[in-house]
């Protein structure tokens, strides 16, 4: 199938089903395909060669020395800043040193967003694999939700409506064929997938007097500003809100922004939000400026942590630890039934494990999917409305 044919099909394709037949084709038409068993390739290869060099890389370098006792010969990134380093006692090196091996290595590329990789390697006639951040390998980015379908079409069909199945199919086609993409709108499969505002769905969630927001990852406090917006806009006079943030940068700069635009006394708290309570290394957490967190950080429940209080809505936006702070909260969310708006796009895994999870253990929701960032594959969101709340349309004036 080629490249304009693979677009077509991928465009047409409106159901799992047509979705995994696309994904087939294509999987046999991989110049390194092995029947059922990519991952024999790894285990077979003498000379690895991992084309990247952060977080989602140390993932997979470790994910390959538990499950398979072995590490790649080096890795290749693009920013220069890390050449002559290591990672994981794994050195860095330039794409030239890739490009000048003689020794025929097995490329994998270890990252989230992946075309302009993919556009370098197939500039220099490499073929190449993709990894997934627990160590597994496909021939797609995103491919773990080719390996797991089932999981997808059990997800697929608990969605509430058709917008969140479209979304659903949209993000897929999206990170597992990256190479659709373009310089300005991005991947072209999700350039008219997104729609706004971000956790304030109108269309989903109804709200009243008396709102307390819950903000997991307040970052430079863009959430409680809208949030404080959109209240005022809807009518709504009683209302507050509880930030949390590993960050101590992060969270001077949101105080100092609702300071700035009038919303005082307004708590942000340093702490990460998870299952347990005591301290973590900073080192442990993503601040989404690219830089280490300083110092240890405390760490809270929600569920220790609003055992008096009773939020209406929470939001989850912390790196990747969503399904650890949802398991700390599972008994002030039974307890309270808040709405929920938890962010899916960290990990391929978190699109179907975050909703399914919340689906488990708290079935008393209706669950929906939104896409806030036209053309990327950030901010993918899982909304969460107790099925006997009722939205209603709200009067913008």
């Amino acid at each position: 199938m080629d490249f304009a044919n693979c677009y077509l099909q991928l465009r047409r394709a409106g159901s799992p089903e047509e979705l995994w037949q696309v994904c087939d084709s294509m999987a046999m038409q991989h110049p390194l395909f092995v029947k059922n068993d990519p991952d024999s390739l790894l285990v077979h290869s003498e000379n690895i060669v991992l084309y990247g060099a952060g977080r989602f890389a140390l993932s997979v370098i470790n994910a390959w020395k538990a499950r398979y006792g072995i590490a790649p010969a080096y890795c290749v990134d693009s920013n220069e800043e890390k050449w002559g380093g290591e990672i994981a006692g794994i050195p860095v090196c330039s794409p030239d040193s890739l490009f000048s091996d003689q020794h025929a290595p097995l490329v994998v590329i270890a990252a989230m967003i992946t075309s302009g990789i993919q556009d370098m390697l197939d500039a220099q006639g490499f073929s190449y694999l993709f990894a997934e951040q627990d160590g597994s390998v496909g021939y797609f980015s995103g491919h773990w939700l080719y390996r797991n379908r089932g999981k997808f079409s059990e997800l697929f069909h608990l969605l509430a409506d058709s917008a969140s199945r479209k979304i659903l199919m949209d993000v897929a086609k999206a990170r597992m064929f990256q190479q659709f993409h373009f310089s300005m709108p991005g991947n072209v499969l999700l350039a008219n997938s997104a729609c706004y505002p971000q956790y304030f769905q109108k269309d989903i969630f109804s709200f009243s007097e008396g709102e307390l927001l819950i903000d997991c990852g307040s970052f430079d406090g863009d959430t409680l500003l809208s949030y404080f917006s959109f209240m005022q806009d809807s009518g709504i006079g009683a209302f507050s809100a509880i930030g949390f943030d590993v960050d101590k940068v992060n969270i001077a700069g949101a105080i100092q922004s609702l300071n700035k635009y009038g919303f005082e006394d307004v708590e942000v708290i340093h702490s990460a939000v998870g299952n347990t309570v005591g301290r973590s290394k900073g080192s442990d957490f993503h601040n989404c400026r690219d830089q280490a967190v300083e110092g240890d950080v405390p760490s809270i429940s929600l569920d220790d942590f609003l055992v008096n209080s009773c939020p209406t809505m929470i939001k989850m936006d912390i790196e990747g630890a969503e399904l650890d702070a949802l398991d700390g909260a599972r008994e002030v969310i039974k307890r309270c039934k808040p709405k929920l708006a938890v962010c899916i796009y960290h990990q391929t895994s978190h699109l179907l494990d975050i909703p399914l999870f919340i689906h488990d253990h708290f079935s008393f929701y209706d669950l929906f999917i939104r896409h806030h960032a036209a053309g990327s594959l950030w901010e993918t969101v899982c909304y969460a409305v107790p099925a006997s709340m009722k939205t209603k349309e709200i009067n913008y004036g």
